[in-house]
């Protein structure tokens, strides 16, 4: 179903200023890494949650002077023949620390006006130009912005703009000077292999950026090399998001040595690609040995059994890794079981999921017996399997019997029984 946008606004004052974190825009950017539809419902029921919170925590805040003016412009459908209106808005508010100008269908011709007046803004933070037309010419405009003296921004949000390999370059060429930049999405776009081994080249000189989104680019396996070559270098990038990029085994083989040799990274993201079996066996294989990733999503792959057996292997060697998502891979009995005996024995993973599968009743009963000796598990996601109604009833049982809470989700078993 369509959502119902707001009418394009008469006045700079009929669009919506409000006051929050001008982390928020980048922070929603990374956060929203593709998942199952179960997980979806779950982050959209937890970021509700989170903005409810905000709003009371932010409301404190501002009457203590500490939020930042945060300029929400998203979604308005203001399109380019309403800069003026943005530029209204924008001299009315020059110490703001956070711009979202997000889904409006702007384009080069705003940036030509919105760019040269954010070179002057020392307090600006947050910029957000999300699913947009930027376009390589607004690329051009936005590095330069980057690359101004009083460049203040943290965070920069160019998902969904139709940049290619030339506005990459730009952009690529500007991160090797800015000193500010820590978040820089550039997922959903179109910069190819030759911008992303760009934009990996200037982070072998950048040591300020530490979190990178590339995600649905179709970087190819060169493109991969270029960022697992990268990661052996740099210090500083601690997220790294690949996702929708179809990648292959052979893209997967080519990440793998950045597991084996990069300790900064904390959060890795290959969710919805093609890696299959053969490339699972290599990415477990490096995952065994590294010492320094938080989570990893490798949700939405071809992993099946042998890929999933293999990561449950490489599981019993590791002992740093926090949360694993391995929904959506046609994961079975045979490897869930595996997965069950990792838990017994696995002292540091807190969250697994395993949701949109095909586990059935004796994977089931294989995770029931081992979250009765598994202390550390916080979260299992099991939505959307093939467990019957007894064995669930088995599996919450030994959750109760535990020590430790546990957030169990059992939903959606009969669609998958088929």
């Amino acid at each position: 179903s369509s959502t119902a946008h707001p009418p394009p606004p008469s006045s700079p004052r009929a669009l919506r200023s409000t006051r929050r974190s001008p982390r928020s825009a980048a922070a929603a950017a990374m956060a929203s890494a593709a998942a199952s539809p179960e997980e979806e419902e779950a982050a959209a029921a937890a970021a509700a949650a989170a903005a409810a919170a905000e709003e009371e925590g932010l409301a404190q805040e501002e009457e203590e002077g500490l939020a930042g003016e945060f300029l929400n412009l998203s979604r308005h459908d203001l399109e380019d023949s309403n800069v003026s209106l943005i530029v209204q808005c924008l001299e009315e508010h020059p110490t703001a620390t956070a711009l979202d100008l997000s889904e409006n269908d702007v384009g080069n011709r705003t940036l030509e006006q919105v760019a040269p007046l954010l070179a002057e803004f020392r307090s600006l933070q947050s910029f957000s130009l999300r699913n947009n037309n930027v376009g390589d010419v607004g690329a051009e405009r936005i590095a330069g912005l980057l690359e101004g003296g009083q460049c203040a921004l943290t965070d920069l949000d160019l998902n969904g703009n139709k940049i290619m390999a030339p506005g990459a370059e730009r952009l690529a060429k500007a991160l090797q000077v800015n000193r500010s930049l820590s978040t820089f999405c550039l997922g959903h776009n179109q910069i190819g292999v030759q911008g992303t081994e760009r934009v990996a080249a200037a982070l072998e000189i950048n040591d300020v950026v530490t979190a990178l989104d590339v995600s649905g680019n179709r970087i190819g396996a060169a493109g991969a090399g270029h960022l697992a070559s990268t990661m052996g270098k740099n210090t500083s990038l601690t997220t790294l998001l690949v996702g929708h990029n179809d990648l292959l085994d052979r893209e997967a083989e080519a990440i793998a040595p950045l597991l084996e040799h990069n300790r900064t990274l904390t959060l890795l993201d290959l969710s919805h690609n093609r890696i299959r079996s053969a490339g699972a066996s290599r990415l477990a294989a490096a995952l065994g040995g590294n010492e320094g990733l938080l989570d990893l999503r490798l949700n939405v792959n071809e992993f099946g059994e042998k890929g999933a057996v293999d990561v449950a292997e490489a599981l019993q060697k590791n002992t740093t890794l926090r949360t694993l998502d391995l929904s959506g891979n046609s994961i079975r009995d045979e490897g869930a079981s595996a997965l069950a005996d990792v838990l017994a024995v696995n002292a540091t993973l807190s969250a697994l999921s395993l949701c949109s599968n095909y586990i059935g009743d004796e994977g089931g009963e294989r995770l029931a017996a081992a979250l009765a000796r598994n202390s550390t598990l916080l979260t299992l996601l099991l939505a959307g399997n093939a467990i019957s109604d007894g064995v669930a009833q088995t599996i919450e049982a030994a959750v109760q019997t535990r020590g430790v809470e546990l957030e169990l989700d059992m939903s959606g078993q009969q669609r998958r029984r088929a």
